[in-house]
């Protein structure tokens, strides 16, 4: 469908195509699916993007939007105190890597995983074409170069593993090496991201993305909708598990979590927690 109202068009139309968590869920066509998705957003990327210097509005917009709905929602694993320092940290390192520099900024999906895109599968199990990136309603046009790739990872692990997001961003803080299917699906933007920031996968680099495109992704949930910052579990795991990381430090002492002996990758919740939370 086609409306008009004074200058602004809406367009609608009905793409075909099979939703990509069924298509990611198929052994042989998850990384030829998330090849083909890096590509395509990546290439828009490219086509739409400046060069501009990454200034204090661009900061606010991107990095202290949402602080005030994140630091309101609570959850049993983290104390108040070891929060409001992980919070701080999180804000202090993201600030620090990206202001001042000098990058494209260009067309960002905002949200892009498996369930926004469309596929059209061959006759052979392993031939799949993407047909369709869709509901652009977090898009932006002022987004860094790898921001939605980055996401699409992350939420692609989560896919394939059945975790919560959280989880899967929690270990790649924890461990930022990308498998090498994963950098071979990333090579179509591989020479953007290192013109942009030195080198991917470096380490620092794949924290900031990722810092970046979770904190995007919960600030907006919770922004959007109270239900999700009323949701004492979906915090815990989605937010304070990764908040943690941030609130440890480098010589990985926690800050007054509460109840947390327990490794994240071991899926153990702490003592009472279920009990508190479930």
């Amino acid at each position: 469908s086609h409306t008009r109202a004074s200058n602004v068009s809406l367009i609608e139309r009905a793409w075909n195509g099979e939703d990509g968590r069924s298509t990611f869920a198929v052994q042989g066509q998850h990384f030829p699916a998330l090849a083909q998705a890096m590509d395509a957003i990546g290439t828009m990327h490219r086509r739409t993007a400046t060069m501009r210097v990454i200034d204090e509005g661009w900061a606010h917009r991107w990095i202290d939007h949402g602080f005030d709905g994140v630091a309101a929602s609570r959850s049993p694993l983290m104390g108040s105190n070891a929060r409001a320092h992980a919070l701080r940290t999180f804000l202090t390192q993201q600030r620090r890597f990206w202001t001042g520099r000098s990058l494209p900024l260009g067309l960002g999906h905002g949200d892009l995983s498996p369930g926004n895109l469309l596929f059209i599968r061959g006759a052979d199990a392993s031939e799949v074409r993407l047909n369709a990136v869709i509901d652009w309603e977090a898009g932006s046009s002022d987004s860094p170069p790898g921001l939605d790739e980055i996401f699409l990872l992350l939420t692609a692990r989560a896919l394939r593993s059945g975790e919560e997001l959280g989880f899967t961003v929690r270990h790649l803080l924890e461990d930022p090496t990308l498998s090498p299917d994963e950098q071979q699906a990333l090579a179509a933007s591989r020479a953007a991201m290192n013109a942009a920031y030195g080198s991917v996968p470096e380490a620092s680099v794949v924290r900031a993305l990722c810092g970046l495109a979770w904190w995007r992704h919960v600030a907006g949930n919770v922004t959007k909708s109270s239900g999700f910052a009323g949701n004492a579990l979906w915090v815990a795991i989605n937010v304070d598990l990764v908040l943690a990381w941030y609130g440890a430090g480098t010589g990985g002492k926690w800050h007054d979590v509460a109840s947390f002996p327990f490794s994240p990758m071991g899926r153990r919740w702490p003592e009472g927690f279920r009990r508190n939370v479930c």
